[in-house]
């Protein structure tokens, strides 16, 4: 026996959220993971620099290694955060991956829905059939071209935000390498 269209697009609907819940758990469980590793990293370098830092006996020294210290901790931050920022991207990719796939899978029990309203509707329903498929197929290609418009801006705003942090990186290191 067939199911009901309604349950079908409840299951449908529950192993999307189930889905998107798990992307957002696995998300955030890699997110804790990189700040507890940078977390680990700063305080074995706080460890070490200390044991540098108590080494140093002269005034020449002491501004190289603050100039040395200065940039490894900008590399590190500058790490976590082009890190953290590539999860944000895969994680919002997921997302619009499995929106995709829901809003297909919707518009097919849809359409599907509609076919057997059609087999027991009298005749001259068939325009009205026409303009609802038209309609939907409308909207489908309205939602597939604005997806692919913020993937293209998604993409610039990725490149430019890359570039952005290279350039910030020389300048703070070229600054500490001047003093």
């Amino acid at each position: 026996m067939a199911q009901a269209p309604h349950v079908a697009m409840t299951q449908q609907q529950l192993e999307n959220n189930l889905r998107l819940a798990r992307i957002s758990l696995d998300s955030t469980e890699k997110a804790v993971r990189l700040q507890l590793d940078a977390a680990k990293q700063a305080l074995e370098n706080t460890a070490k620099n200390a044991a540098r830092l108590s080494s140093i006996d002269d005034m020449q020294s002491a501004l190289a290694l603050r100039a040395e210290l200065a940039e490894q901790t900008t590399e590190a931050f500058m790490s976590l955060s082009r890190n953290l920022y590539e999860l944000a991207s895969q994680t919002q990719t997921e997302f619009a991956k499995q929106t995709e796939t829901h809003v297909s899978q919707y518009q097919q029990s849809f359409l599907s829905s509609f076919d057997q309203f059609e087999k027991v509707s009298p005749a001259s329903s068939d325009i009205i059939s026409s303009v609802l498929k038209s309609s939907v197929a409308a909207g489908q290609a309205a939602f597939d071209s604005l997806n692919k418009a913020s993937r293209q801006v998604a993409e610039f705003a990725d490149a430019s935000l890359r570039a952005a942090t290279t350039a910030t990186s020389d300048a703070i290191n070229n600054a500490n390498r001047t003093r």
